[in-house]
């Protein structure tokens, strides 16, 4: 019921932000504007980041952990949706942004990557590292964004690897959180491929990049016995 209510309330997102996107001009990428990734041919909305982030406001009724996750998140959502905007902001601005959501992701859930294995980081250099690989984690998902269905293909493959995991180990509210945004970024998935009626967009790209990011650490801090990662 839940999962289903969140695919039904990106799905008709998407039909919603596009019809407005169409209808006002805004968050539409334009194919007279030069872009070394385009291959369309056809002036598109680009705010699909939208109904996937609504989608997943479900979590905040039923789940505590996926409340924090999605406030954390805000910050590099609404700077990648005033991008798709105004396509005007520069990286200087954003990353600072996006470091900003990882900054609440260790105060409100203690996201932080102390143990790589090999090296546990003193807690201070933790913090800053953390800091560094959510935003990569988070822009490595918006370089990606621009052939139909990748960005969104791949984060459901990786959210999918991750809900294995989470159900192997009996973390059950990690795995409603994951299922979640597995079926919120499909009702995005199924009008972006195959034929790319709405892209994700930088707001939709920075916000799954993001909880990819969240989970991966979340996943780690608390099964760091089970996964191997500390004897």
């Amino acid at each position: 019921m839940l999962f289903g209510l969140s695919f039904l309330i990106s799905f008709l997102g998407q039909w919603v932000v596009s019809f407005l996107a169409k209808k006002t001009g805004c968050f539409i990428d334009r194919v007279d504007i030069d872009k070394p990734q385009r291959i369309h041919f056809n002036n598109t909305p680009r705010c699909g980041g939208l109904g996937i982030f609504l989608g997943t406001l479900v979590l905040i009724m039923f789940n505590n952990l996926g409340s924090k996750l999605l406030i954390a998140s805000i910050p590099a959502f609404l700077i990648g949706f005033c991008e798709d905007l105004k396509s005007n902001l520069l990286p200087k601005f954003r990353l600072p942004i996006i470091g900003l959501s990882a900054i609440l992701g260790i105060l409100l859930y203690d996201a932080v990557v102390t143990d790589l294995g090999y090296l546990t980081l003193p807690y201070f250099i933790a913090i800053l590292f953390t800091i560094f690989a959510v935003t990569g984690v988070t822009n490595a998902i918006n370089i990606i964004d621009g052939f139909n269905g990748l960005a969104s293909g791949i984060s459901m493959i990786a959210l999918i690897c991750f809900g294995y995991v989470t159900y192997s180990v009996n973390d059950y509210e990690l795995l409603n959180i994951i299922l979640v945004i597995i079926f919120a970024t499909l009702g995005f998935f199924v009008l972006n491929f195959p034929k790319g009626k709405i892209f994700l967009g930088d707001g939709g790209a920075y916000f799954l990049g993001f909880i990819l990011a969240g989970i991966s650490i979340l996943l780690v801090n608390r099964h760091l016995c089970w996964l191997g990662v500390r004897s």
